[in-house]
């Protein structure tokens, strides 16, 4: 449960450009590697931010802020399938 801010807040548009570049970030690693845990879980940070943040917007549930709620899903399951593959038994 998120409780809505008592005040309204407008997110920067700086903010946004900076979140959109961690993002892109996290999923385009150098080098071919995988994407890096810690890259995951801070953009899904940055995601959860962005719904608060949004929580506040007078105009009620928005198609940006269901986007975000949706995005910050996505990156927690898959943070928790890399920590259940992290502990998976390895093959002999």
């Amino acid at each position: 449960m998120v409780d809505r801010p008592a005040c309204e807040r407008v997110v920067d548009a700086r903010v946004m450009a900076m979140y959109e570049e961690h993002l892109q970030g996290a999923f385009t690693p150098a080098g071919g590697e995988p994407p890096a845990v810690w890259r995951l879980g801070s953009v899904m940070g940055d995601q959860e931010r962005l719904f608060k943040w949004r929580a506040g917007d007078p105009g009620g549930v928005t198609v940006a802020q269901l986007a975000t709620l949706r995005l910050a899903s996505q990156m927690g399951a898959a943070l928790f399938h890399i920590g259940l593959a992290s502990r998976a038994p390895r093959p002999r």
